[in-house]
């Protein structure tokens, strides 16, 4: 192995330089990594969505079938956020944006999902006043905390 006798033929400047350029490099790669497995994320979230709303589940008589589903699968994927509630959820997004013009879609497929969230939580009926308020009172409250605090950070 060798020394680091031979830095002495950067100057300081020069190899500080090539350091901030090289970060600069690696920088860039990581982000450009995250939002690929972010848009990879999103689109799984989509077609699981598509493949509960394509099953007719809903919260109806589905309930034992995504609490089932929700099981099996953080068994083979254990922290990867697929609680009941959190595959409702992807439904919501599939039906929230099936439909929707392409560049919409794109364009929501590179937000974060708790953004999506955010955005399909504000779209909904209790939200647009379409909702009345004995509706409204049924409403976990800490759905509504989650999202403020979520915007007011």
């Amino acid at each position: 192995m060798k020394d680091l006798t031979d830095v002495k033929l950067f100057s300081e400047n020069d190899y500080n330089e090539l350091l901030r350029r090289a970060v600069a490099v690696i920088e860039t790669s990581r982000l450009q990594l995250a939002k690929q497995l972010n848009t990879i994320v999103m689109s799984s979230y989509w077609e699981i969505g598509k493949l509960l709303d394509e099953r007719k589940v809903d919260s109806k008589y589905g309930d034992g079938i995504v609490k089932k589903l929700s099981v099996d699968l953080k068994a083979k994927y254990p922290g990867m956020g697929l609680s009941p509630r959190n595959l409702w959820d992807m439904k919501k997004f599939y039906l929230r944006y099936n439909g929707e013009d392409a560049k919409l879609r794109q364009a929501v497929a590179v937000l974060p999902w708790s953004h999506n969230l955010l955005l399909i939580f504000f779209s909904s009926e209790e939200h647009s006043g379409l909702c009345d308020e004995e509706e409204k009172e049924k409403r976990p409250k800490r759905n509504f905390k989650e999202a403020e605090g979520l915007l007011f950070k």
